[in-house]
């Protein structure tokens, strides 16, 4: 189980409550088999991701979130074949953006209310790759110009940034 936490910050907080599959692992005893797997296998990817996981929950998005990029590079995460750059935070001034809903439709759900704010930001075209589930809702939102269930459905997504 896991409560989300407000904190003072713009963000959540995650703090990990007790678990009925670790019950008798702390988790520094997980962050040391984590770290003893990438001792052993320093390219194992899961590893990676399972203490990138193991640091967001526990609050230290400094280190968590880089290295949650290592999900790329496991077999649950789809190869995408783009070649624009990865959007950095950078300014959006008519730029077009194409977002990707990588994990599932609850957490696609969750995440529709932060399109809007990429036109604030200056985006000129805003492109949304997700399931076909969530296509109509998108649409209903009037937050992105186009919407398709695969890469090559988004027609305009060769120019995004």
């Amino acid at each position: 189980m896991l409560m989300i936490m407000p904190d003072d910050r713009p963000w959540m907080r995650a703090v990990p409550s007790r678990s009925p599959l670790w019950p008798s692992l702390s988790t520094s005893s997980v962050s040391t088999v984590r770290t003893f797997s990438l001792a052993i296998q320093p390219l194992l990817a899961p590893a990676h991701v399972n203490r990138a996981q193991l640091r967001l929950l526990t609050g230290d998005f400094e280190q968590g979130w880089p290295e949650y990029e290592w999900r790329w590079r496991t077999r649950s995460f789809p190869r995408l074949n783009i070649r624009q750059p990865r959007w950095d935070g950078s300014p959006l001034h008519g730029r077009t953006l194409l977002v990707i809903a990588e994990q599932g439709l609850g957490d696609s759900v969750m995440m529709l209310r932060f399109l809007p704010d990429l036109r604030r930001r200056g985006a000129a075209r805003v492109l949304m790759c997700c399931e076909a589930a969530l296509a109509r809702l998108i649409e209903n939102s009037h937050a992105v110009d186009e919407i398709g269930s695969s890469l090559d459905a988004v027609s305009a997504w060769r120019g995004a940034i």
